[in-house]
């Protein structure tokens, strides 16, 4: 099943998800995210990049 809840922050949409504790995480396949502070996590042989937020530092969060 494919990750269907993204979020906007900072005018960007990315694929998002709620921790436990009410954090956002965002999630992005773009390298240049790491210069708007996301890092680097490898999962088996692919990489993605990775953010976590409050709640109130996305402009909006939904399902597609």
């Amino acid at each position: 099943m494919r990750n269907t809840t993204f979020a906007i922050h900072n005018g960007i949409e990315y694929s998002a998800g709620i921790k436990a504790d009410g954090s956002i995480v965002l999630r992005s396949n773009n390298i240049s995210d790491e210069k708007r502070g996301f890092f680097e996590k490898r999962i088996g042989n692919n990489i993605v990049y990775i953010k976590y937020v409050q709640r109130n530092e996305v402009e909006e969060i939904y399902d597609k």
